[in-house]
């Protein structure tokens, strides 16, 4: 896979990052990694809001209070 290249792990679709972050897409842990999902693959996997979502922050972002 492409560096920067984010694969939906349901429905195997494939955006960039830039894509990703504006779609809102989420990532789920395993308990190993973390597993990306498009918002329709997410919502119809695990509901509209019955967890939250891992929110990944860019380390520059975080240090800025973002």
């Amino acid at each position: 896979m492409d560096e920067g290249v984010i694969r939906c792990e349901e429905c195997q679709r494939e955006v960039d990052e830039m894509v990703a972050a504006a779609e809102k897409w989420h990532f789920w842990s395993d308990g190993h990694e973390l597993l990306p999902y498009c918002p329709e693959c997410s919502e119809r996997e695990f509901g509209a809001d019955e967890t939250e979502p891992v929110r990944l922050v860019h380390p520059r972002a975080a240090s800025n209070g973002y």
